[in-house]
Order: structure tokens, then sequence, then C-alpha cells
């Protein structure tokens, strides 16, 4: 996934006298190239034109507020970034909205700009080769969640190379790999253990949160002095104190995007003097305001539906991209195809609306607003709603997935949207649908599953369950069905789950040992932390001594391939035995 090439090669040490000393890839090993190097870049976007799209605004690609309120943040990266050391990571951490991208961005800036780094963002689903530069390089890698096969294999790499090609440098060459993540740096430790990657990773993440009054207060003024300009509106600045009631009426209006969607809030309406509205709130209206414009350009163009275009562009936002040509395919089933124009004439009506980009309909951005459009869409077409977000993630479920379970994190955590959810239509898409559940359980069955995508999890298992006579094939959906009952916080029925495949693998186990009991062993491990959540510590304890046993007969025939499983399965078994109080044992 991630390789070194570096240009000059002396038989001691690597002579890196050169500006760039070499080049680096990133995609599948398969098409590893390093000809053609690029430079490094941030996505930055220029705005032009009144008639932008107010959602260009919120993007931080455009760049359109000041910078504000994250200083100690841009010290400690600098620190770290200028640090002797050849290889190290870091990750951004912190709730969508709060500033991450723009951070990590701006600090690439900096990089480049004030230490002559070669510093930008890489994008784990395109290849691409880049130049590294001898006094240093720095690769931001954004939703990491989203490719964790690929950022696994990173981590890897990174573990060879510091042993290798950049060890030897002299002098040292400096390779820094920031994440920017939403989730929390023990959420990435097995993946790191695992590579053996402990050593480079810093163990200080940059935690984002709010910004202070001072620091909301230039960015709000900012942000509406830039959308004025863009829509050629003229509104008065807000002063400190309207700033510091604002922030008091919410606590998530202190965050970045919230209070830069005010700004171009009051731009759009200039009329109001003050911030009438949470930065929730904020975000609803302008989510209303661009479902209307659609809903106009729907009845402009002569569709049956008021609603086509709207939809159009929702299923845009789960897929993040659908071509047109696409579209007729999957809304046959939906009714919505009805009086559509032919292929041919779909793309010409569609041609001056705004909506597509390169042939495509693509999401909107930033993702929270992105995830407020699907919901408030799909809320007004609740049947055909479970059907849309199917067909929106056909065109690549895998990936589709993910971004759909990013959305509905924005919309129900961060935006407060509990009533519907894209998760729970995912779950309806696939209940009692042995073909779909089919094609969903096997990229569902991964271990720390994002909390959106459980219940389609659960509908999936549930539904193959009584599809399958397959006894192997039982075991492993019960498996599935405990854990995900587990983390939906279901004890009883991940109990029973559990407790099922117990029972299926003991009789497997009992006409092929050899092949069945290493699952044996790891569902009485599931059985006993099961029986531990509902509070049966000693029938835990029977299940995983059970385990333990066999994981060491196991590993005395094969302890290169079992002696990791015996490890864990003891480990169980200490934190069983503490809690019953037996310390010695």
């Amino acid at each position: 996934m991630l390789n070194i090439n570096l240009f000059q090669f002396d038989f001691g040490k690597i002579n890196v006298s050169s500006f760039n000393v070499g080049s680096g890839y990133v995609g599948p090993a398969s098409n590893r190239s390093f000809d053609n190097p690029g430079e490094l870049q941030v996505p930055w976007h220029e705005l032009q034109g009144k008639d932008l799209d107010p959602f260009a605004l919120l993007s931080w690609h455009a760049r359109s507020s000041n910078f504000r309120g994250r200083d100690d943040e841009m010290i400690g990266l600098e620190q770290w970034a200028l640090e002797e050391r050849p290889i190290s990571v870091k990750f951004i951490s912190g709730e969508g909205g709060v500033g991450k991208s723009r951070l990590a961005a701006e600090f690439a800036d900096h990089m480049e700009i004030r230490h002559d780094w070669s510093a930008g963002f890489v994008d784990l689903n395109k290849p691409q080769s880049f130049n590294l530069k001898r006094s240093g390089t720095l690769l931001i890698i954004d939703y990491p969640e989203e490719y964790q096969e690929s950022v696994a294999e990173i981590f890897h790499d990174l573990a060879r190379l510091d042993q290798t090609e950049l060890k030897v440098c002299d002098p040292p060459i400096r390779l820094r790999v920031l994440f920017i993540t939403r989730q929390h740096l023990k959420d990435w430790q097995k993946v790191i253990t695992d590579a053996k990657a402990n050593a480079l990773v810093n163990i200080t993440p940059v935690v984002l949160g709010g910004l202070s009054l001072e620091a909301a207060h230039e960015l709000y003024n900012s942000a509406l002095v830039k959308a004025t300009e863009v829509m050629g509106e003229v509104v008065a600045t807000l002063s400190e104190e309207m700033m510091a009631a604002w922030l008091e009426e919410a606590a998530e209006n202190d965050q970045a995007l919230f209070i830069v969607a005010a700004a171009i809030h009051n731009a759009l309406y200039p009329q109001e003097e003050t911030i009438k509205y949470s930065g929730r709130k904020v975000v609803r209206l302008l989510v209303e305001r661009e479902d209307f414009r659609l809903r106009n350009i729907s009845k402009e163009i002569g569709m049956a539906d008021d609603n086509f275009c709207s939809i159009l562009q929702a299923m845009a936002n789960i897929s993040d991209a659908i071509p047109i040509a696409a579209f007729h395919e999957l809304l046959k089933d939906t009714g919505l195809q009805n009086g559509l124009p032919a292929k041919s004439t779909l793309a010409h009506c569609l041609r001056n609306t705004g909506l597509l980009t390169g042939g495509a309909v693509c999401a909107i951005k930033p993702d929270i607003i992105a995830a407020a459009f699907a919901v408030v869409v799909l809320t007004q077409a609740q049947e055909l709603a479970p059907e849309l977000v199917w067909q929106a993630l056909s065109l690549d479920l895998a990936g589709g997935l993910n971004r759909l379970a990013r959305l509905h994190h924005d919309a129900e955590i961060v935006l407060g949207m509990h009533e519907h959810t894209l998760g729970y239509w995912l779950a309806r898409s696939v209940y009692s649908s042995p073909d779909r559940s089919a094609l969903l359980a096997p990229i569902l069955c991964r271990s720390h599953l994002p909390h959106a995508l459980l219940p389609a999890a659960v509908a999936a298992n549930e539904t193959l369950l009584s599809k399958t006579d397959d006894k192997k094939e039982l075991a492993n959906i019960c498996n599935n069905l405990g854990s995900c009952y587990s983390a939906l916080g279901k004890r009883q029925e991940a109990f029973e789950a559990s407790l099922r495949a117990v029972e299926i693998y003991e009789q497997l186990a009992a006409g092929d040992p050899g092949a069945f009991r290493p699952d044996l062993a790891v569902s009485l491990t599931s059985l006993g932390n099961h029986y531990s959540d509902l509070g049966k510590r000693q029938e835990a304890l029977e299940a995983t001594l059970r385990a333990v046993e066999i994981c060491e007969q196991l590993a005395a025939g094969d302890p290169g391939a079992f002696r990791p499983d015996l490890a864990g399965s003891l480990s169980n078994l200490g934190i069983l035995y503490s809690a019953l109080g037996k310390r010695q044992e």
C-alpha cells in the first residue's frame, strides 16, 4: 500500500543530498509505479460567481473563513513533525464539523511554506506517486476508518520502512503520516499492534473540540464577509457580546461548521441582525432551502414527482456520486421511473440545474450537510426510503456502507436527528431479503462495526439464519449475531445466539475435531463473555476454562498457529478469576 523509492544509493548509508530524494507510492501493490511522481497537494477550491451554491462556502476546501483558535494544536503538530526520528504517525480526532481537515490542511501549508516540506492529502481510493523531499514529507489521510484494510497495510509498510530504507539515510529523512479520524486512538490500537508499529505512533493525539469566544467571533465575521462578497449582499458583522450570547444558547454552537453556517445563513437573509437559530437549526434551514430549490427544478423540467431531484441528490449523498446513466436502473423498482425521460435526454434535462458534475450527481459537501439533506428528503419519502438507500449503496456496497455509517453518525449524533435514521432504513431494506442479506452479511462480519450498521447486520444474519441448513454456516451466523446483539446492548439475545453457536460447533467437532475445535474454542470464549455480561460468573469461568483447555491442546500440536489464541484465552481467564476474587489463580 505504501512504498518508498530513494534515488541515490551508496554502499553504506543512502546519500540524500539531492532536493527530491525519492518518490513514494500509495495504492495497490499490483499497480505500483514510481514513474512521474507528482507533488503532494492540499485541495483548496477557489470560490467564484454570485450564484455559487451556499454549501460550497461550508466546505473546508473553500477556505471561506480565517483560520483561528488552533495555535496550540499547530505548535504541537510542528514540534511532532520536526522530531529527529525518521517515521512518525499522529492522529487528529474529533466529531464532524469541529475543523479537523481544515487544521490538517493549514498545517500542511505551513510545513510547505515554512520548512520546505512536501505535504498534502493522499486518497486511498486512488493510486498515486509523489515526491519525497530531503527536508521532510507529510502524508495526510482523511477518513481512515473507511479503509481499515488499507490502513492496516500502511502500518505494516511503515514498520518495515522504519527498519530498512529510511533508517539508513544520512541525514535522516522525515516521513510523517497524519490520520484525520472521528475515532479515538484506542480504536486503532489493535491495527497498530498487529503491524508491530507501536513505536512509530505518537501517543498524544490532537483532540479537537469547540472554539473559544474570541476565535468563534473572528471565524463568524470573516465567514460573513466572504459570504457577502460571493453573494453580493451587505450584512453588518456581529459584536462579540452577541456571539457570546449565541454560544451560550446551545452546547454545539462553538463548533466551527455551525459558526460558519450561521454566517452564511445571515448572508442569505441580511435582514437578520443577530443569529436567531442554533447551529443545528441553521443547518436544517439551509438544507430545507436547498430541498425547496430542487423541488422547483423538478417542476420546471416536468418531473411527475416534485421530490425527484431532491431524491437524486439524497441518493448521491449516500453513494458519494452516481452517474446520471445509472439512475434508470437504480429507480426501476421505486415507481419514480414513471415519466422519466429516456437516458439520452435525462442528462439534457438536468444540464442546467446545477446537479451534474462531469455526468454524475455528486454528494453535497461537507458531510454534515449531506447527512442532514439525505435524512430530511428520505423522511418525506418514508415508504421508498429503504429501497432508495439500498439502490444508492448498490454501485459500491462496501464503500457505500462506510459512507452511510459516517452520515448516520453526523445526522444522529452531531445534528441530533434521531427520529429517522439511515441505519434504520438500511436494516429495513435487507430484512427478509435473502439475496441482499447474503451480499451484506460478509461485509458486516468485522469487529468494531460502526453502530449505524449493527441493525442491518442483525437483519441480514437473522434473515440468513432461517434460510440455511448448513451447520457450519449456522454456527457462523449465530456467532455474528451474538457479537451484534452484544454491541446493541441486547445481552440475553447475545447469550442465546452464542450458546447456539457453541452447541453446533460441539456437534461438528465431535465428527471432525481437527477442523472445528478451533472454532469451538473461539465460540466458548465468546460464550464466557456473554455469561459474564449477564452476571453469571461461574458459568463464564467454566466456558472459558474449556476454551483454554482446547487452546492448550491445539498449541501443543501447532504452537505457531495457536499460541496467540491460547494467550487471549488465558487473559480472559485471568480477568474472570479476578472478578471472582480468586487472586492467586
